[in-house]
Parts: C-alpha cells; sequence; structure tokens
C-alpha cells in the first residue's frame, strides 16, 4: 500500500462531489448514467426520486419521461440495494448490485426467513407468469412452515402471517436479483420476474461477491469522494470490516490514493480521479449552481460525517430527522443553506423556505427561484407562477 498522501481544500472537496454527483457542469448525457453515477438514486418514495435523476441529467426530463424509460424502456429498474432500502438503477448495473448485496448487512427483519426451498417454489410459480405479480399472488405458496416462522411477528405488526410471509419472499427473491418493484396494479404494488421483465440482460452466472462490492465501493469514490472507510461503510449499509476486505483488494490494485482536507487525514481517492479533484473550485454560479435537492437526495445519504454538508452541529436535525426522515434541502457550493417544501397545482408552485445559518438572499435567492421553475416544469405544470415563502 502506498503511503503518499494528497493534501486538498473543503471546497475542492466538494465541488469534485457536486461534479461528479451530477449537481455541477452539464450533468449526465442520460438519466440512466446518472443513476449509475450515484450508484443508485434513493426511491423508497418514488417522486423525489425522479427528480433527484432529473436535475441530474442534462435535459432534465419530465417525471412522466422518466417513468417511461422505469415501465416501458425498462432501461432502469426499481429494487432493494444499499441499506437494504429501494432505489432506481441502471438496469445494466442490476447484476452488479445483487452480486454485492451478500457483502452488505441486511437490515434487522424480525422473524424467520424462508429457505430454499420456498424460494425455488416462489420462483418457479412467477416464472410460469406472463405478467407482473402482487403480493396476493403469491399466498397459495406460502409453505405452513414459513407462515408459522413469521407469524409472531405477522401479529405484532397487524398483519396476517400469509401477507406477511408474501412480502418475505419478495424481499429475498429480489436480493437474488430474481425480482424487481414495477408499478402499482391499483392500490397494490405490483412485482416483475427479471427474466419476463429483462430478457435480453446478460446475467453472470457466478460473480465473486467481494469483486462486486469492491468495484461498487470504487465507484463510490469517484462520485463521493475523497471519503473515509466508514463513509463508505454508511453508504452501503455494512460493518467496517467487510468494507476494509473490499479496499484490500483495491490497493492490490494500486487503485487508491490517501488523501488529506485540514484535520481530516484518513480520506481515500481513486488514483484516476486525481486531476478533476485538483481542479479548482469555479467561482461562476452557473458552473456550480444553487440546487434544490429532493428529499432522500442520494448525495445527503452519502456520508456518515454530515458536517461537510452541514457545519453548524444543532441544524442537521432539521435535515436528518426521527424515522430515517432526510429533508429537502437548498444545496448551495456544498453547504446546505435551507431545507424545502412545495405546494403544487397547475396555477402555482409554492416553494417554502426554512433558512439555516449559511443562507444569504442575495447569492441565493434567483438561483432558488429558478430551480423551483424547474420542479414545476419536471411536474408537468410549467406554465404554473412561482410563489417563494422563507421562514
Amino acid at each position: 500500500m502506498s503511503t503518499e498522501q494528497l493534501d486538498v481544500t473543503e471546497e475542492q472537496v466538494l465541488y469534485f462531489r457536486a461534479l461528479r454527483g451530477g449537481l455541477a457542469g452539464r450533468g449526465a448525457a442520460t438519466p440512466e448514467a446518472a443513476a449509475s453515477s450515484l450508484l443508485g438514486g434513493q426511491a423508497q418514495l418514488e417522486a423525489p426520486a425522479l427528480k433527484a435523476l432529473s436535475q441530474r441529467t442534462a435535459n432534465r426530463p419530465t417525471a412522466e419521461a422518466l417513468k417511461t424509460a422505469l415501465w416501458q424502456e425498462r432501461t432502469l429498474i426499481r429494487t432493494w440495494g444499499q441499506r437494504d432500502t429501494v432505489h432506481l438503477y441502471d438496469a445494466q448495473d442490476w447484476p452488479l448490485i445483487a452480486a454485492a448485496r451478500s457483502e452488505w448487512v441486511y437490515s434487522g427483519r424480525r422473524g424467520g426467513m424462508a429457505d430454499e426451498d420456498d424460494l425455488q417454489r416462489a420462483r418457479e410459480y412467477i416464472a410460469s407468469l406472463d405478467t407482473p405479480f402482487t403480493r396476493k399472488d403469491l399466498y397459495h405458496v406460502v409453505s405452513q412452515t414459513l407462515h408459522d416462522k413469521v407469524a409472531p411477528v405477522a401479529e405484532k405488526a397487524n398483519k396476517t402471517p400469509t401477507h406477511f410471509a408474501a412480502g418475505r419472499l419478495i424481499w429475498q427473491l429480489s436480493a437474488k436479483g430474481d425480482v424487481c418493484t414495477v408499478f402499482k396494479q391499483g392500490s397494490e404494488q405490483a412485482y416483475a420476474y427479471r427474466e419476463h421483465w429483462l430478457p435480453s440482460l446478460a446475467w453472470p452466472s457466478q460473480t465473486d461477491p467481494v469483486e462486486a462490492a469492491a468495484s461498487l465501493a470504487k465507484r463510490y469514490l469517484s462520485t463521493y469522494g475523497p471519503a473515509t472507510i466508514k463513509d463508505i461503510a454508511h453508504f452501503f449499509g455494512t460493518r467496517i470490516k467487510e468494507v476494509k476486505t473490499w479496499m484490500a483488494r483495491l490497493h492490490e490494485q494500486d487503485a487508491l490514493l490517501s488523501v488529506s482536507c485540514g484535520e481530516r487525514s484518513d480520506l481515500w481517492l481513486c488514483r484516476e480521479d486525481v486531476e478533476t479533484l485538483c481542479e479548482l473550485p469555479p467561482k461562476s454560479a452557473k458552473k456550480w449552481p444553487v440546487r434544490l435537492l429532493p428529499s432522500y437526495d442520494s448525495m445527503l445519504m452519502g456520508h456518515a460525517d454530515k458536517n461537510w454538508a452541514v457545519p453548524q452541529q444543532d441544524e442537521r436535525k432539521q435535515i436528518w430527522g426521527k424515522a430515517a426522515r432526510v429533508s429537502a434541502v437548498v444545496l448551495a457550493r456544498g453547504r446546505i443553506v435551507a431545507t424545502w417544501k412545495h405546494k403544487s397545482t397547475k396555477k402555482t408552485f409554492t416553494l417554502q423556505l426554512t433558512l439555516l445559518s449559511g443562507w444569504n438572499t442575495r447569492a441565493h435567492k434567483a438561483a432558488v427561484l429558478r430551480e423551483a421553475k424547474d420542479i414545476a416544469e419536471h411536474l408537468g405544470t410549467p406554465d404554473a407562477k412561482i410563489v417563494l415563502k422563507m421562514a
């Protein structure tokens, strides 16, 4: 392992992350490329995930255009990934995500797991279907054994054991790359069998999970770096022990360089990205614009160290709240200067800001109004009047 270290400024780090994360410069050529650079857009809620991909894509596609990519063109897929949460991925990344899943710690889901016989029975059934399916469609393949395993937890959650067990089957099959989340059928969430949904997608018969996770960790550093081992563990939802194993693989390839920034001396970056990191951040607001990031934006989930984006510790709880809530924010030169909410009709788009200590009306207000106009267009209301309220 090399002992050389690169010294950089905070602004260089913040600009690198903005540039590689599609928040500065031209943005990605396609939403698929944007999703790939982010390693998936956080998508527990669909609407903010679509906005996140749109604002990182050069032509700013509307929500409807992105839904076409998801449900008709199928160049994007929605499935469980890092941190055991749902993401929007470039479909071409799905095999690598599935291969790495065993390296990422599963969430603390209570109740028993389906065994391989349970999974194979469900897999064979959904393979026999020619349409997407819902949880109810799997009720009849739930074994008595799985039913009994999950019953205590299901009852505490006020769910029937069969319903709970069917959900467990879908979740486990998703982790193996057999199933993805698709559109809703009425009020029911629908899912699709991979070989039906994307029959032409190349799927390796076997991939080394550590190699897959190391590859994704390298890509993480190319977007979210420079970053610490703790940051990587936070992003993927795993333990430091696993990350050190991936990093060892990358050190064997001499792919990494140690970076220091002020008092932080434990940062890592890919060697191939050093030239970009060392660029001086532009002074022009056009080249590093103010952005309105949606709630749960991937850049807000990217690091364990929140001090980069919010230096004032007492302000962080306004962004990262209880029950895993993550607010929509105004980002200016890598710092969060406000949070925002909106109400939208065909005639009016009302943006409500809650200002933080970094807010500067002269520097930020006009840019926020431009971004609000973009959101209105993304939502399909380009002629809506923009109303800004600040608190």
